[in-house]
């Protein structure tokens, strides 16, 4: 084996490759796509794949974060009374492939994440990549919150085209974990804001960090750090941006 690492971060009309030796990173590609119907999405990618003959390397790991809106935490001893596709229906309706809803087990919290993954993902990337671990991204963002760092107030949020994704967690337990849509950085700034209110976590002693699934302008990025370090009640919240935040979560499920 060759020691290094694929990570794949993808999304309905993203896809971002990372290649890692250890901890240095030896090749990276950020694209978009599309296309009308699964098969054309799925051929879209394909090519994306084959352009790039480093993809066709050997690899030791290979891990996919598929990032959708659309993912519930749910107890395991809940979890274990039912079946993942009523789960999904009772959150989201039905107006989805049952076939397509997948869990994700996170046994350091004993809860299960359900969402729903296309079949072509599956078709794919395991002919591709045989050993590949595929998860949903706030699966790879809990258990990167959680990691290091986890005792003071901790806000995450990974930010999607159209949505980002929070999560707080406080003295090694998660205290949150939810979707929300945005069109701007004040989008970003009053969720988040509304969120540590319900929660009543203002003024506490912790971070904020942010990351993206690669599909996001830096820009937008940059305004949210900037107008969350104008609110006096998260003075005591050290905000930062995390690079390769997806990818790098992605190591700690191999």
């Amino acid at each position: 084996m060759s020691g290094k690492h694929l990570g794949v971060n993808l999304s309905e009309s993203h896809v971002e490759f990372t290649i890692l030796s250890g901890s240095v990173k030896v090749f990276h590609q950020s694209e978009t796509y599309q296309g009308k119907t699964d098969q054309d999405r799925k051929e879209a990618v394909r090519k994306l794949i084959d352009a790039h003959s480093q993809l066709s390397d050997d690899f030791e790991n290979v891990t996919l974060a598929w990032s959708h809106e659309q993912s519930s935490l749910v107890p395991a001893a809940v979890f274990s009374e039912t079946t993942p596709k009523d789960i999904f229906k009772l959150c989201f309706g039905s107006a989805i492939d049952s076939s397509n809803v997948d869990h994700n087990r996170i046994f350091e919290l004993s809860v299960v994440n359900v969402y729903a993954i296309p079949h072509w993902v599956k078709s794919l990337f395991v002919i591709k990549y045989p050993q590949i671990i595929m998860q949903h991204a706030g699966t790879h963002q809990i258990r990167k919150a959680l990691h290091a760092d986890a005792f003071y107030t901790k806000a995450t949020l990974v930010l999607n085209k159209d949505y980002f994704r929070i999560t707080l967690v406080k003295h090694n337990k998660l205290e949150f974990y939810s979707s929300f849509e945005y069109q701007s950085a004040e989008d970003i700034i009053y969720h988040l804001n509304f969120v540590l209110q319900q929660k009543e976590l203002l003024g506490e002693k912790g971070m904020i960090e942010m990351g993206t699934n690669g599909s996001v302008d830096r820009k937008i990025i940059d305004e949210a750090i900037e107008g969350l370090g104008k609110i006096q009640h998260l003075q005591k919240m050290k905000t930062e941006y995390s690079e390769a935040y997806l990818t790098n979560s992605q190591l700690l499920c191999v």
